[in-house]
């Protein structure tokens, strides 16, 4: 379906279920023994945490809940805006963003101020494909 809004063309694409399993499913792999770095707006790394491997278990519904997060602690001073998942390898795998708990963010946390040597733990994480 594609609608017109300001003589441009918006595309949206509704994927099956079956779909959006298939298209999470690829990205667990990648995901795996990789990490989680919470950023600040400007790009700063503030908090590197460990993901497990397997990183989550198969997509169900089209979502996928994250095995266990290692904890980590706060490396830099700002506020969280960014959560980038970096394969094994290095690789960007998957940016979102980062807000408080009242946010629409896709991680929310209590805070997202870190200070360097503060405690950081996230104790869940769920990933849905619409």
């Amino acid at each position: 379906m594609a609608r017109r809004q300001s003589g441009a063309s918006v595309v949206i694409v509704n994927l099956s279920e079956a779909s959006s399993n298939a298209v999470l499913d690829t990205l667990v792999p990648a995901m795996s023994g990789g990490r989680l770095e919470l950023l600040s707006s400007d790009g700063t790394v503030l908090v590197v945490l460990p993901l497990s491997n397997p990183a989550a278990q198969e997509a169900i519904n089209g979502e996928i809940e994250f095995n266990q997060i290692g904890d980590g602690v706060a490396i830099g001073t700002g506020r969280a805006k960014v959560g980038r998942i970096v394969g094994p390898d290095g690789s960007d795998v998957l940016s979102v963003d980062v807000g408080t708990e009242t946010s629409n963010a896709v991680i929310k946390l209590n805070t997202t101020q870190f200070y360097p040597g503060g405690s950081v733990r996230i104790d869940s994480f769920r990933l849905s494909m619409p």
